[in-house]
């Protein structure tokens, strides 16, 4: 996620988060042709890694739109609509918030008349991932500064009262070794980290127990 982060710092948010997606879907369409064990290994490598992009522009996007006191609860929505895995004996694959109807387009497409359907699912994910790379691209605003067409003058002028009071949102700036020095000797970096961790190794080992 490092790479990526330091990325949406540097280079024009909503642009740089449409091309990430797109690349997103395009290696998720991919996913079509592997027909064999290590295939879809390195498939899923660079899977994971368009994918990892997707975390570090939701904070860049909320540290960029919202104060401090409002960024905890938006980053609490942005997760929870990542895939949650639950236990396989139950026959439930990811469920996310969406899923209170992917789950019968899921259903659909799985029993679609092919040799192979599971490859639909991989269309259709790779395909609206695709064109969703186009609405980032296109519709989402690069800052508080330049909202486009989609805001009035007085919400404008709110966006940069706002902007201004955030002292989060201006993350366009070199790289301080303070800053770095900062965060290593931070005890909270390391508890983030172990949570982090913590969470993801028992979550596959309880999914694959």
């Amino acid at each position: 996620m490092l790479p990526f982060a330091l990325l949406f710092a540097r280079l024009p948010l909503a642009r740089t988060a449409g091309i990430l997606v797109l690349i997103w879907g395009i290696v998720c369409l991919l996913t079509v042709t592997c027909d064999n064990y290590p295939g879809f290994v390195v498939q899923r490598i660079f899977l994971g890694l368009t994918e990892s992009a997707v975390s570090p522009a939701f904070v860049a996007i909320t540290a960029l739109w919202y104060k401090p006191r409002e960024q905890a609860a938006r980053l609490g929505i942005w997760y929870s609509a990542t895939g949650v895995r639950l236990h396989r004996n139950l026959r439930l694959a990811d469920e996310q918030i969406f899923s209170m109807f992917s789950g019968v387009i899921n259903f659909g497409l799985g029993h679609a008349h092919s040799d192979h359907p599971w490859k639909a699912l991989y269309y259709f994910c790779g395909s609206v991932t695709i064109a969703w790379s186009f609405v980032v691209y296109f519709l989402l605003p690069n800052s508080p500064l330049d909202p486009g067409r989609f805001f009035n003058t007085r919400e404008r002028e709110v966006l940069v009262r706002r902007f201004e009071e955030n002292p989060y949102g201006r993350d366009r700036q070199p790289l301080k070794i303070d800053q770095v020095k900062e965060a290593v000797t931070d005890i909270k970096t390391y508890i983030y980290f172990l949570m982090a961790s913590a969470i993801y190794v028992s979550h596959y080992m309880w999914y694959y127990s």
